[in-house]
């Protein structure tokens, strides 16, 4: 058994060595690799990890915020994935908070370099309009963020 926490604790340190985990991935990904590794064990071990500070949700978070921020995500998309992954959705509100307020972004104005990027000529058409409505939602940007980048009506559509 022994020889089996310490294999575990190679793996772990390996993973995390190449890039962040949350600790639900970590878990995870040591009970697929080493079946035989009981649950109190496991569990020890992420306690372990997670006190060497080697394995940390909120670092986990911080990473994972900028890195999708850089790729042009949207605040809905960024925090479901983190969800996903097992962080909490406090944390990840939290941190979320705190990485706007460090970094100084502008949701507003990282989708509209998005849309300046891939969907140049939104105001030429309505369905260009709705292309580039339709991108920023897949890409996690609430509706009413969307309406403030494009404008609240696609080009040439009147409100009666």
């Amino acid at each position: 058994m022994a020889d089996e926490r310490h294999r575990a604790y190679h793996t772990a340190v390996r993973l995390l060595g190449r890039r962040e985990h949350s600790v639900a991935e970590l878990r995870s990904k040591i009970r697929h690799k080493h079946r035989d590794l009981d649950q109190p064990t496991l569990e020890h071990l992420l306690e372990t990890l997670q006190q060497d500070r080697l394995l940390s949700d909120e670092r986990y978070a911080e990473v994972a915020i900028r890195s999708r921020i850089r790729r042009g995500y949207g605040p809905k998309y960024i925090e479901q994935e983190l969800m996903s992954k097992g962080v909490s959705s406090e944390l990840v509100e939290s941190v979320m908070e705190q990485t706007m307020l460090d970094q100084a972004y502008d949701w507003v104005q990282l989708a509209a370099d998005q849309i300046s990027r891939r969907h140049p000529h939104t105001a030429q058409d309505s369905a260009a309009w709705l292309k580039a409505a339709r991108f920023l939602a897949r890409r996690g940007y609430p509706s009413n963020l969307v309406m403030q980048v494009l404008g609240e009506q696609p080009p040439g559509e009147t409100h009666q």
